[in-house]
């Protein structure tokens, strides 16, 4: 198996995830959280152990939101080239875990193709497969990539308050948040559904 093509992502002018969680610590009014990121590096002083269990939390409310972005919104593609051997293209054959298959090559000509559970059917030979899949784990210092350079760190910042202050129990702060950040995807152009506030339980 070889990539013969990059992802298909653009990456969101240098946005990482700490200017997302930046954002988010000043909607939500966690001061301590935003004074310990905003701090000098050469200070060494350890944060207390709330202000690491509050970075914490909004470090997975920031992953649940890149997920949601990347399988609803703003797809991250790449390409491969796989080898098809005993008339299955697997998914374990893939670089990247699937979410959609978008086109099937063979010799630059598209294939038709139908998804199953275990992965495609086709006959043995090698294909260009072009699809979405869901970014890894996004750590406070990692840039984010996504399908367009449209999502900005604010834009992020509404989804990880909306997420945090849900799991917290803020129903009313989760409210006006989630839809801050679906007028967000909707002025960029990027909403397609309407979505709900959804129950969250502690992962």
């Amino acid at each position: 198996m070889k990539e013969f093509d990059t992802a298909d992502t653009d990456e969101i002018a240098g946005v990482t995830g700490l200017d997302c969680v930046k954002n988010a610590a000043l909607f939500l009014d966690e001061e301590a959280v935003l004074a310990y990121l905003e701090r000098d590096p050469e200070r060494t002083e350890p944060p207390d152990a709330e202000t690491l269990r509050t970075l914490d939390r909004l470090l997975r409310c920031l992953n649940l939101v890149v997920g949601e972005i990347a399988a609803e919104y703003a797809p991250v593609k790449t390409a491969e080239t796989v080898e098809v051997r005993a008339g299955l293209l697997k998914h374990t054959d893939l670089k990247e875990a699937a979410l959609d298959v978008y086109e099937v090559r063979r010799g630059g000509r598209p294939v038709a193709f139908r998804r199953r559970y275990d992965g495609i059917p086709l006959p043995d030979g090698a294909y260009e497969v072009e699809y979405s899949f869901l970014p890894g784990r996004v750590g406070i210092e990692d840039a984010l990539r996504f399908g367009t350079a449209k999502i900005s760190a604010r834009l992020i910042g509404y989804g990880v308050a909306a997420e945090y202050a849900l799991i917290s129990g803020l129903s009313e702060e989760a409210v006006v948040y989630d839809r801050r950040y679906k007028d967000a995807l909707a002025a960029a152009g990027l909403l397609r559904t309407e979505r709900k506030v959804r129950e969250r339980r502690w992962l």
